[in-house]
């Protein structure tokens, strides 16, 4: 990561809300050559803690889509079960078949040198060794399925 490695996500909360703040005007830089729904998926939901429920090819091997289990954050004690359906398009690889029951730590989205945009998921094994893996992509889609029910 480049970023939020597993020492930052341990350190002192000074050290990590500069961290925070370095990448978030990190992202600001960069906002333009982000696909948007990226962008707005990124600054809206945190998929911290959110389990990888499944990872696969799609069209032909060029794309990729996962599905996380996790909750969106809201105000303490408003927060809401939902399931993530993400859709990486334009991929290089789509051979991530190691991300299926992982526990997702934090997720960066970030630049290539060829301009792709890239999200980089620092996630745990069965084990607690956290391992990263990283996506680059031409484009991004998104659907949130929020499982609270009414009333």
């Amino acid at each position: 990561m480049r970023f939020f490695t597993p020492e930052i996500l341990d350190a002192d909360g000074t050290t990590f809300s500069q961290v925070k703040t370095d990448y978030w005007h990190h992202v600001a830089e960069i906002r333009q050559a982000l696909p948007e729904a990226l962008y707005s998926f990124h600054r809206e939901y945190s998929l911290h803690d959110a389990m990888i429920v499944s990872a696969a090819a799609v069209h032909h091997g060029k794309d990729l889509t996962l599905v996380l289990d996790g909750v969106a954050n809201g105000f303490i004690g408003d927060t809401d079960q939902c399931t993530f359906f993400l859709h990486c398009i334009g991929c290089d690889s789509t051979d991530y078949p190691e991300l299926v029951q992982r526990r997702v730590d934090v997720m960066e989205v970030d630049l290539s040198d060829q301009g792709k945009a890239v999200i980089r998921i620092l996630h745990c094994d069965k084990e607690g060794e956290h391992l990263e893996s990283v996506i680059h992509c031409r484009d991004f889609r998104c659907y949130v399925h929020n499982a609270r029910t009414p009333g």
